[in-house]
Order: structure tokens, then C-alpha cells, then sequence
């Protein structure tokens, strides 16, 4: 994230593309519980992605907030630009936006309660993969609320 001190117009505008155009995931992966474990436990991650043919957008985005904006493809083979942005810059991009999300604004408050369980390079303890686990579950049942 370049600078957080952006006109309010820029901010609400990221908001309003976001809330059309962005997705907040729990993405899951499996982990050994301890670094002696065999046992794999199932943790929830967050990612946001927004995706768009036009690259312009994302890159406004990239430079507001970063993350990793890449070329892919959609499933009819069209070229696509995607940003993802995951953990701390994530939590960062949701913590600014959220004044301004409409669509998306439960599930940006739900992904902000997990903050400060998001610590990059430290091991889970059975507590936090239980939360992380609820979190996730929960994120899905806001994704499918129609408002």
C-alpha cells in the first residue's frame, strides 16, 4: 500500500468497483497442526480478488492497496485481469473500504473480526484453527445471502 491518504472521491470509488466487481474469500488449505504433527488440519485464509477485462481499474487498485495482478482466463477462454490481495494488505484494503461497501460491507466486517488472528509465519493453536474454521463457515453463508 502506497499511501492511505487519498481523497475521499478515489476511496469511494475503489469501494463502489470493489463492491461490484471484488470477492472477499475464505479460502481453505490444509496444514499440520505442529511442525511435528502428521495430522492435517483444515485452516481458512483471507483473500480478496477483483477481477476485470479492463486492466486500468486494477491497476489503480494495485497501487492503492498492492497485491498481485496477473492475466488469466475465464472459463470460455476470454483473457481476464485478476488482483489478489491476501492477509494484511487484504485486511488493510477492507479496514479503508469499509465505510463506503454497500454489497459487500457484512462480509468485510466479518473477515475484520479475524484480524488479528492473521499472523504470517506462526503456528496455529487448536483454538485459532477451531476459529478460523467457524470464520470460514460463516463467510460462506454470508456469500450466499441476497440482499
Amino acid at each position: 500500500m502506497q499511501d492511505n491518504n487519498w481523497p475521499i472521491e478515489k476511496v469511494a470509488w475503489a469501494a463502489g468497483f470493489f463492491d461490484g466487481e471484488g470477492c472477499i474469500s475464505a479460502r481453505t488449505s490444509y496444514t499440520y497442526s505442529t511442525r511435528r504433527s502428521k495430522n492435517k488440519v483444515m485452516i481458512a485464509f483471507l483473500v480478496v480478488t477483483v477481477v476485470q477485462k479492463d486492466k486500468k481499474p486494477l491497476e489503480i487498485l494495485e497501487q492503492m492497496f498492492g497485491g498481485a495482478l496477473r492475466l488469466n482466463r475465464n472459463k470460455t477462454g476470454y483473457p481476464i485481469h485478476v488482483l489478489e490481495l491476501y492477509g494484511q494488505k487484504a485486511m488493510n484494503m477492507l479496514e479503508i473500504l469499509l465505510p463506503y461497501l454497500i454489497a459487500k460491507k457484512s462480509q468485510a466486517e466479518l473477515a475484520l473480526t479475524m484480524k488479528n488472528d492473521f499472523q504470517p509465519g506462526k503456528l496455529l493453536t487448536q483454538e485459532q484453527i477451531i476459529a478460523r474454521q467457524h470464520w470460514h463457515t460463516q463467510m460462506r453463508q454470508l456469500k450466499s445471502v441476497i440482499i
